[in-house]
């Protein structure tokens, strides 16, 4: 019996997991096994907004708290992001009104 392979790779958002194995032969028979890895210790479950507001209150401010820093960051460090707020700067109501 050949040894086994063992890759992590990612689902795709199209829930596919692709695999590139050139040691092995055209043709052959393989068995393949999936088993979710463990997330990162950095790295915390992704919710929807529904999925959130249907936590207890002080579990949402635990979640939402966690993941401040790095909304913070990605805005600083993104300037598509904050184009949003030039509009803070334009008048919103049509000034022959």
């Amino acid at each position: 019996m050949a040894a086994s392979i063992h890759i992590e790779t990612t689902v795709t958002p199209e829930g596919k997991i692709e695999l590139a194995l050139p040691e092995l032969t055209p043709g052959q028979r393989v068995r393949v096994t999936v088993e979710p890895a463990e997330q990162p210790s950095g790295q915390s479950q992704r919710y929807t907004a529904i999925e959130l507001m249907k936590l207890p209150l002080a579990e949402r401010h635990r979640i939402l708290a966690a993941t401040m820093d790095d909304a913070a960051a990605a805005f600083h460090d993104d300037p598509e992001l904050m184009e949003f707020s030039t509009l803070d700067t334009e008048s919103w109501e049509d000034p022959s009104e």
